[in-house]
């Protein structure tokens, strides 16, 4: 992300945070199957109040990281595409056919 976005020489991985971080547009990160009890995923997690992350895990131990959580169960494929657009998209526009 950082070298993507003009950041010369970053010193690790902890750069792109931080250019998110500072970055004011909005953005997503996705964390799927975050399952792994072990990993501490608040450390991949800018700190800032702007930008979108969703998390998909079975570990329940990670609401401590989440301002909001909701836990969803048997979903579809079709129902979890659905979500991850209704959350990506900027409200009020409509997904094009690409996009789904």
């Amino acid at each position: 992300i950082a070298i993507s976005n003009g950041l010369q020489n970053p010193d690790s991985w902890k750069a792109g945070i931080r250019w998110l971080s500072t970055h004011e547009e909005e953005w997503l990160i996705l964390f799927d199957n975050a399952d792994d009890p072990k990993i501490n995923i608040g450390e991949f997690i800018p700190k800032a109040n702007h930008g979108n992350i969703l998390i998909t895990s079975r570990n329940s131990n990670l609401r401590h990281v989440a301002l909001q959580s909701k836990e969803l169960r048997d979903m579809e494929p079709h129902d979890g595409v659905e979500l991850l657009l209704k959350h990506s998209i900027k409200r009020g526009l409509k997904p094009t056919a690409e996009e789904r």
